[in-house]
């Protein structure tokens, strides 16, 4: 699902007029939660699962942090730290050695082309340049 496309405005409509019409806090939560899911799964069905991997993994950390006392708590803290940030990097990493190409549906130029990126960039360089290069 592109930015650009009507899919996507209809969609962003439908969740903006949902979210506004509920009173509930814990309901508009759940609501963006779902539509997460369902936004990142219209694009790539692995993606939704990796979120929603990491969501049912850092909802566990939570607990176990809210469970802990004194420095097992700091454990379980720089336990999730590390789980969240080992996550864009692999996701990374299996997107540009796969030659997977996410957007395939769009007319821009990839972010992971390998044409137009030196070949001597490690994967922490390629992801920042890929954060910071606009589309071409």
């Amino acid at each position: 699902m592109l930015f650009n496309s009507l899919t996507f405005i209809v969609f962003f409509v439908i969740v903006v007029t949902l979210y506004w019409s509920i009173a509930s806090w814990t309901l508009r939560k759940n609501l963006l939660v779902v539509a997460s899911y369902i936004f990142y799964g219209a694009w790539n069905p692995p993606f939704a699962a990796l979120l929603f991997s990491t969501t049912a993994m850092d909802f566990w950390l939570g607990r176990q942090i809210a469970k802990a006392k004194g420095r097992s708590r700091r454990g379980w803290l720089v336990a999730s730290v590390c789980m969240n940030l080992s996550m864009p990097r692999s996701t990374f990493i299996a997107a540009y050695c796969n030659r997977l190409d996410p957007c395939a549906t769009s007319s821009s130029r990839c972010h992971f082309s390998r044409s137009w990126l030196p070949a001597q960039l490690s994967v922490p360089e390629i992801f920042f340049r890929n954060l910071f290069i606009p589309h071409v």
